[in-house]
């Protein structure tokens, strides 16, 4: 079964949660987010173009927003920490637009 689409923010650390959680404050530029594992070619030719207005709607509105996110499975393994005003990558499902993974912390 092939992975659904995951949408790819940055983002700043801007408060630790209990259980390995993180509030992470979105930094949303027009090119900063993108559609994993497949070129922007393929994902305009797949979706339609009320699909397509819908994705750039709801990414529009994440802008300065904030949502909770947990760490990959990865970071977890090699205890990579995260602290408050990390910089770091998310990865977010279309379908719930308020949780996120962490996937990398940049080294800043």
């Amino acid at each position: 079964m092939p992975k659904e689409e995951t949408l790819e923010f940055s983002g700043i650390v801007s408060e630790l949660l209990p259980n390995a959680n993180f509030r992470v404050k979105l930094i949303v530029n027009d090119g900063e987010y993108s559609a994993d594992n497949k070129s922007s070619s393929q994902v305009g030719s797949e979706l339609s173009k009320s699909d397509s207005e819908l994705i750039a709607d709801s990414i529009s509105c994440l802008e300065n927003s904030a949502v909770i996110a947990y760490t990959a499975g990865r970071m977890r393994k090699h205890r990579i920490r995260i602290s408050i005003g990390d910089r770091v990558k998310l990865e977010m499902n279309p379908y719930d637009m308020t949780r996120a993974r962490i996937t990398y912390r940049f080294k800043d």
